[in-house]
């Protein structure tokens, strides 16, 4: 406290002494140079003894450290706010690779560098034959998956990113069964196994956790792990779709999935 009252009656003498320099200046034109005025102003201040001036600077960089961290800190928030244009680059090549797959691309828009509100759009396809049945299954339809991220490091303005997050995914579509015809044993003949436009809705949770890391300017690059799980599959006489456009295939009620994604930052 003592300190801080030497400070503030620093300051105060030294912007005293310097108004009433300027303000006698009119009336001491006629007797004394603008320059003899200065000089007994410099006085003034010289009688200050070094060490409190010294403590007065210190405690003026301080205040000026603080204020500069501050305005660093606000300009790296600013920087890093905007949002994200992804593309998945995994599950395409698993289309050209397998009988099914998707291409998708995510929209996500900061919130302090610590919540993503997230929306998916993407289109899923699948084409294939049992080789042991022969029954075959086709779809193709979009799908869209909303839901949040969580930037869980504590350095939260960082470039590279760690999150966990969830989203609720929903696909409608139209689907078919074929294979063989059916020989009936009892008066014979064959009736075709053709089932088209089987409608369904499915409804399905992801748990997400994945990372972000910068490769150049405003480019990263990103994978995320998923577990699935099912909330309602729509049905029909055939039965339940195999496969469901952005969710997988429905052997189980629950599975796993994996995004790798090209990522550009568009900040504001």
């Amino acid at each position: 406290m003592e300190l801080l009252n030497r400070h503030t009656y620093l300051r105060l003498i030294c912007r005293l002494v310097l108004v009433c320099c300027v303000a006698l200046l009119p009336l001491t034109a006629n007797s004394q140079s603008l320059s003899e005025a200065v000089s007994k102003a410099k006085a003034k201040v010289n009688e200050i003894p070094d060490s409190l001036l010294q403590k007065a600077v210190n405690a003026d960089s301080t205040i000026i450290d603080s204020i500069v961290h501050e305005v660093t800190k606000n300009r790296d928030v600013k920087r890093q706010s905007g949002f994200s244009i992804a593309a998945d680059i995994f599950n395409p090549i698993m289309m050209f690779a397998s009988d099914y797959g998707q291409i998708e691309g995510a929209l996500k828009v900061g919130i302090k560098d610590t919540y993503y509100p997230t929306l998916e759009l993407g289109l899923g396809k699948c084409d294939m034959t049992d080789d042991n049945s022969d029954i075959g299954y086709k779809v193709t339809a979009p799908f869209i998956r909303i839901g949040l991220d969580y930037n869980v490091l504590d350095n939260k303005h960082q470039r590279n990113k760690l999150f966990a997050g969830f989203r609720y995914g929903l696909s409608s579509f139209e689907y078919e069964y074929h294979g063989p015809g059916i020989t009936d044993p009892l008066y014979g003949g064959n009736k075709p196994y053709k089932y088209t436009n089987q409608k369904s809705t499915c409804h399905w949770l992801e748990f997400i956790v994945g990372i972000q890391a910068q490769i150049w300017h405003g480019f990263h690059m990103g994978w995320s792990v998923r577990y699935k799980t099912q909330l309602s599959v729509g049905k029909n006489e055939c039965g339940k779709p195999y496969y469901i456009p952005g969710y997988g295939t429905t052997t189980n009620s629950s599975c796993w999935g994996a995004t790798y994604n090209l990522i550009w930052d568009v900040k504001l």
